[in-house]
């Protein structure tokens, strides 16, 4: 495969071209995400009543103020005459940051001038969707003779939505992140970022981006670590030292490393890392920021005689500031694991001839309860103002199964969902 020399660089630091040239372990690897679908419980579907002078909306969406500005481009009537009757939303993990389906019930209603509920069915709702973008990331790393990380060189490709969209924005914006591990840990950096054409739709997707770095960055740190010949715990904690407040130009803020380095930690400890496991059990370890969170898992993996993957338990640990409701705290974060692991799992749209060639769940696979492992949920007790949870679970799952997948076979997964690289091409 040919390998582009001329990328847009996002940030560099050091020399890694010496560096990878000289006589350190070289790793590299290349790392493969697909399209994803919301698929939330609750269709796309809206209700418009379009009157002469006024008009009434009602459904569920995440852009209030959006869905306004579309009703009165397309009927003509002032903001001021448009009310919006925000509902609660069976689901929206970023596909209702789009009024696609809120246009339908308006241009309707305004034709029949009577009032109009617009619901989309499965089938439309899978194959219409504003997918998570598909992604390539080769990334090449170097350790010293101490099995320290020397450099580190990451050319990413996805299909941006900012560039889909057109926005007067980077395009690498939404889609890979200059500050984040092991940016600032490793003397000689590169992170390069072009983003491919392509007419699929593509948008926001629960922990846009870095649903999909976490899993590059984690799933490397775990090869270098094995390369080094050292645990992936240890590795981790030797990467970030003592460095403490990281500038993170990212949603949410600087962060302090040591905060990082303590929610790992904690979930090593509470899911028992390196202590003896069920015979056949295997555990694998991923810590993330997101949106200025950082949380850290451990996942308790075994693979059956058929050679399917059983997560048994997800250990996490979480500082997010001080914790106003606890047993929402924990289902926000138990909800993002599980919605993790299923799209780590199973999670795919594959297109043909223009076409996305899945039409409802029993093409485009969801986790069944049977199937959900135990979540053991930890936080870190503070008085800082509290922060988001929403999404800052979900990143560390993928990488976290990953990582126990190769412990229990070897095999290191580098290309998402799990089941189909277990597969041979």
């Amino acid at each position: 495969m040919l390998e582009r020399t001329d990328l847009p660089v996002v940030r560099q630091d050091g020399d890694v071209s010496t560096v990878l040239q000289s006589t350190g372990k070289l790793v590299e690897a290349l790392y493969e995400v697909p399209l994803l679908a919301h698929v939330t419980m609750e269709p796309q579907n809206y209700t418009a009543h379009v009157q002469t002078s006024r008009c009434d909306l009602w459904g569920s969406t995440q852009v209030p103020d959006d869905t306004q500005e579309f009703a009165a481009v397309l009927t003509g009537i002032p903001k001021c005459m448009i009310k919006v009757h925000l509902n609660r939303s069976g689901g929206g993990f970023g596909r209702r940051l789009n009024a696609d389906y809120a246009a339908d019930a308006v241009l309707i209603s305004k034709q029949l001038g009577v009032p109009v509920q617009v619901v989309w069915t499965r089938e439309d709702d899978l194959r219409h969707d504003f997918f998570r973008p598909a992604g390539m990331y080769r990334i090449k790393g170097t350790l010293d003779a101490d099995g320290k990380l020397t450099a580190w060189h990451m050319k990413a490709s996805t299909t941006s939505r900012y560039a889909f969209r057109k926005a007067n924005r980077a395009p690498h914006i939404t889609e890979v992140f200059p500050d984040e591990l092991p940016a600032g840990f490793v003397p000689n950096f590169r992170l390069e970022y072009q983003n491919p054409a392509s007419a699929i739709p593509v948008g926001a997707w629960r922990a846009p981006g870095h649903n999909a770095t976490a899993f590059v960055i984690q799933s490397m740190l775990d090869e270098l670590a094995h390369a080094a010949d050292k645990d992936p715990l240890t590795f981790r904690l030797e990467l970030i030292g003592e460095r403490s407040v990281m500038k993170y130009r990212d949603h949410g803020g600087d962060y302090d490393a040591q905060q990082l380095k303590v929610v790992i930690q904690l979930a090593a400890d509470k899911a028992n890392w390196g202590k003896p496991l069920p015979n056949g059990h295997f555990h694998g370890l991923a810590a993330h920021v997101t949106f200025g969170v950082p949380v850290a898992e451990v996942a308790e993996v075994s693979i059956g005689t058929s050679g399917n993957v059983v997560v048994h338990k997800v250990t996490a640990a979480v500082d997010c500031g001080q914790i106003i409701n606890r047993n929402g705290a924990e289902q926000q974060v138990s909800g993002a694991i599980l919605d993790g692991l299923n799209s780590a799992l199973y999670g795919q749209i594959t297109v043909s001839n223009g076409a996305v060639q899945q039409s409802n769940f029993h093409q485009y696979r969801m986790l069944r309860i049977q199937e959900a492992p135990t979540v053991d949920v930890h936080f870190i007790e503070s008085g800082r103002a509290p922060k988001g949870l929403g999404e800052m679970g979900l990143p560390p799952v993928a990488p976290a199964v990953c990582n126990a997948i190769f412990a229990a076979t070897g095999k290191r997964i580098r290309r998402l969902p799990i089941l189909a690289a277990l597969k041979p091409r």
